[in-house]
């Protein structure tokens, strides 16, 4: 008799609130290890990491991140970060941004500008996750 694989965990929901006045979230995070669990919610992300390293899951791909790793994650796709502490080197080792907007944050039209239309293809793109390549980082880094 065979028995089934364990069933992967669903993805918690996360509530992204923006502060008062403002349109869309931006965290930064400066802790020993960078590890969050594994979530989804509305809105896009675009993740800077600017220290420290392990591994992600977003969407169906595990890989590895490292210091200038930037990513744009799609409304809903599933993801986590997970940092190791015994390769953590201090207080503050693992640096990152994360930039999370919901899809009509700037009004239901904003996207359809035409002038966005690059943008508009970058987002839907992101549906199962992009990485960026150095050059791109580098200049979202400065």
């Amino acid at each position: 008799m065979h028995e089934k694989p364990p069933r992967a965990p669903a993805p918690r929901g996360e509530k992204v609130l923006p502060g008062p006045g403002h349109s869309f979230a931006m965290e930064r995070w400066k802790v020993p290890v960078l590890t969050c669990a594994y979530h989804t919610h509305p809105e896009f992300e675009i993740t800077l990491v600017d220290g420290g390293h392990g591994s992600r899951l977003i969407g169906d791909h595990l890989g590895a991140y490292g210091e200038g790793d930037l990513v744009l994650i799609g409304s809903g796709l599933p993801h986590l970060y997970h940092g190791r502490a015994e390769d953590s080197r201090s207080p503050t080792w693992a640096r990152s941004y994360a930039i999370k907007f919901a899809p009509h944050c700037f009004g239901p039209d904003f996207f359809e500008l035409p002038e966005l239309r690059p943008v508009r293809a970058l987002l839907g793109r992101s549906s199962r996750g992009l990485s960026f390549p150095p050059a791109t980082r580098m200049k979202a880094a400065a």
